[in-house]
C-alpha cells in the first residue's frame, strides 16, 4: 500500500492546495494520501494572528473532504516542538511497516532540501514527488533532482502542474478586504467568516446570498432597504459604509 504525504501550515488551505492532491492522486494513484497539517512550521514563521494549529486542521478536513482517499491528520498537531518531515516519516514507517511513501511539494522546497532536518534520511526512506510549474526553473529542478538521485540514490518524480495563481499569503491579505473568496471552497470560507480568521470580512455578494435564503421573501426588500439607508447614514457621518451593509444586510437574520 503506497502513502503520499502532503504536509505544511495550509494557512488556509485553498482551491490550489485541493488541485495538487488531485493531480497526486491522478497521476500516482497512492492507496493513501495523507493531508498533515503543522503545528509549527520549520521553515517560517507562522504569522501573526494566524490561526490556532487546531483550527487550520480543522479547515483542512473542510477543504478535502470530498476526496476519497484521502484522510486529514493530526499526527503533527499533536506533536510538541517544530513539526519536521523526519519525525512524521519515522512515526508512519512505524505506522505502516514497509510499505512505500511518497513525500509531495512544491519546486521551492524541492530546491531547498538540502536544508530540511534529516534530509539524507528522508532521501533514502521516500519517495520525491515535485509538483512543477510552467514557469518554475526547469533547468535548476533537473539539475538537483540529478545531483540528488546521483549522491543519494533518491527516487524523485517531476509532475507537470498549473496551480492557482495564488497564494496563501495573498488570500489572507484578501480577506479583510472582503475579498478572495474565489480562491477557497465554500464551506472553508463560511467558516473562515463564522470564526472571523484572519480578520476576514464577508463579501457582501456572499452575505446577502445566505441571509436572504434565511428570510421570509416579504422581509427581502425591508432588509435590502436598511442595508442602502445604512450606507446612507455611514456616507453622512463619516462611517464605514461597508461595515454599515453589513449591520443593514445581518440587522432582521433573527
Amino acid at each position: 500500500m503506497s502513502i503520499a504525504i502532503y504536509g505544511g501550515s495550509f494557512n488556509p488551505p485553498h482551491l490550489g492546495h485541493v488541485e495538487a492532491v488531485r493531480t497526486a492522486l491522478r497521476e500516482l494513484k497512492p492507496d493513501r494520501l495523507l493531508i498533515i497539517p503543522d503545528r509549527i512550521p520549520p521553515h517560517k514563521e507562522l504569522e501573526e494572528g494566524s490561526p490556532e494549529p487546531e483550527e487550520r486542521l480543522a479547515l483542512c478536513k473542510l477543504a478535502f473532504a470530498e476526496l476519497e482517499d484521502v484522510v486529514v491528520s493530526d499526527m503533527e498537531i499533536q506533536r510538541t516542538g517544530k513539526s519536521y518531515s523526519y519525525d512524521t516519516v519515522r512515526e508512519l514507517e512505524q505506522n505502516y511497516p514497509g510499505e512505500p511513501l511518497i513525500l509531495l511539494m512544491g519546486t521551492d522546497m524541492f530546491l531547498s532540501f538540502d536544508s530540511w532536518y534529516h534530509f539524507e534520511y528522508l532521501l533514502q526512506h521516500c519517495e520525491l514527488t515535485v509538483f512543477a510549474r510552467e514557469n518554475d526553473g526547469k533547468q535548476a529542478l533537473a539539475e538537483k533532482a540529478a545531483l540528488d538521485r546521483r549522491e543519494y540514490d533518491a527516487k524523485i518524480r517531476v509532475l507537470d502542474h498549473q496551480p492557482l495563481p495564488i497564494s496563501s499569503s495573498q488570500i489572507r491579505e484578501q480577506l479583510p478586504r472582503r475579498a478572495g473568496r474565489e480562491y477557497l471552497s465554500p464551506s472553508v470560507y463560511s467558516e473562515i467568516i463564522r470564526k472571523r480568521l484572519y480578520g476576514a470580512r464577508p463579501e457582501l455578494n456572499w452575505l446577502r446570498e445566505q441571509v436572504n435564503g434565511m428570510l421570509d421573501k416579504k422581509r427581502v426588500a425591508h432588509v435590502a432597504g436598511c442595508e442602502q439607508e445604512a450606507i446612507r447614514l455611514a456616507q453622512r457621518w463619516g462611517e464605514d459604509p461597508e461595515l454599515a451593509a453589513e449591520a443593514g444586510i445581518l440587522h432582521d437574520i433573527t
